[in-house]
């Protein structure tokens, strides 16, 4: 039901706002998340690939943005590295998540550690 639910929101979100928009994006994430815990993983990794294409295409990231960027970074990592066993992609798209979250919070911001 929880994906039922996340894809009818991210379709009420598509109509009402612009493709990049964050709210769209964070939702697109949620409903990513969802995909994984059901067990349809490339489902999952289709849907956060989707959300970096989107920000790639952007001119500039909002914190907003880049706030999503980082979960779907390391959400991206981890489907990789626990699901598909594809480490080297993993490696990837946590350190681009790592590089993320550091220019936003800073070096010594506590999310870092995580």
């Amino acid at each position: 039901k929880v994906v039922y639910f996340y894809e009818k929101a991210l379709s009420i979100y598509r109509t009402q706002l612009a493709p990049g928009d964050s709210n769209v994006t964070n939702c697109m994430n949620n409903v990513a998340r969802a995909y994984r815990n059901w067990g349809k993983t490339d489902q999952a990794v289709g849907l956060f690939k989707q959300i970096v294409t989107l920000y790639k295409e952007k001119q500039e990231l909002k914190l907003a943005d880049q706030e999503v960027l980082w979960m779907v970074q390391y959400n991206l990592g981890l489907n990789y590295s626990r699901d598909l066993e594809d480490y080297k992609s993993a490696i990837e798209h946590y350190s681009e998540s790592l590089k993320i979250v550091t220019k936003v919070l800073g070096e010594d911001h506590v999310r870092v550690s995580d």
